[in-house]
């Protein structure tokens, strides 16, 4: 093949593999887009879903909080009862013994003809273990505080993980939109062969190109093949006339 000829060949292969490469990084870089599509919409899809969780928790952990106010003043509460019941119980212990008519011990004025002294032992066991539960209810309360805050600040951490998720997909389909771009990909299409339309007939071309080339070598080849044959003939046809003019020469002679 011509020096020139089979410059042109390779020169049109070259052409056609590296649009054959730029086809398959366009389809590789279309991947990608869809890859961070497909991730970003799965993100966005659990956030309706993470953020109702978050204001589950928040809501819940008020409700604790106010049950904690709630038992702490049950608590106070008691403990004021407690302390009535044994004001009631110091002052019916100081009464024991005494009868209608005789003097009070507290005021000195004679007791009512009714009077008759109280269990005050009883109001003041009722009163502690009201007291007692109050308390109990409040240490519950607390704990359930604790267990909410533990909930809640796990929501919100994963509110915050997903909102830097979100932020780092989105960066990436920017990322991957701009690459496909330049790798001369349709970002926006739908399916893959309107995507790399333009990768896909720019092989063509270099395919049809190469063809060409090849076609044009391999006549030219052909060409200079029928012209040396040609060549080649005539020598001989000239190298035997040479001899027949040579013989006759000396047939004369």
């Amino acid at each position: 093949m011509h020096e020139q000829a089979r410059s042109d060949v390779e020169t049109a292969a070259a052409t056609h593999a590296a649009a054959v490469a730029a086809q398959q990084h366009g389809a590789s870089a279309w991947q990608t887009v869809l890859d961070a599509r497909r991730r970003l919409a799965e993100l966005e899809a659990t956030a309706p879903q993470v953020d109702q969780d978050a204001e589950l928790a928040q809501q819940l952990l008020v409700q604790a909080r106010a049950g904690v106010e709630a038992a702490e003043q049950g608590v106070r509460d008691t403990a004021t009862a407690v302390r009535s019941a044994l004001v009631e119980s110091a002052a019916a212990q100081a009464g024991a013994g005494c009868a209608p008519g005789d003097d009070c011990p507290v005021c000195a004025r004679p007791l009512p003809d009714d009077f008759a002294a109280p269990d005050a032992h009883a109001d003041v066991e009722l009163a502690e273990a009201a007291q007692t539960e109050a308390e109990s209810m409040a240490d519950r309360a607390r704990s359930q505080v604790q267990e909410r805050s533990l909930v809640h600040d796990r929501a919100v951490s994963a509110v915050t993980a997903l909102r830097a998720d979100l932020d780092a997909a989105r960066q990436e389909v920017q990322t991957a939109v701009a690459a496909a771009r330049e790798a001369g990909v349709d970002a926006d299409a739908t399916t893959i062969d309107a995507a790399l339309a333009a990768v896909t007939a720019a092989v063509d071309d270099a395919e049809q190109g190469l063809e060409r080339t090849r076609s044009a070598a391999e006549s030219a080849e052909g060409a200079r093949t029928a012209a040396q044959a040609e060549v080649d003939r005539l020598v001989q046809e000239h190298g035997q006339k040479v001899a027949r003019a040579e013989a006759d020469a000396g047939a004369a002679d």
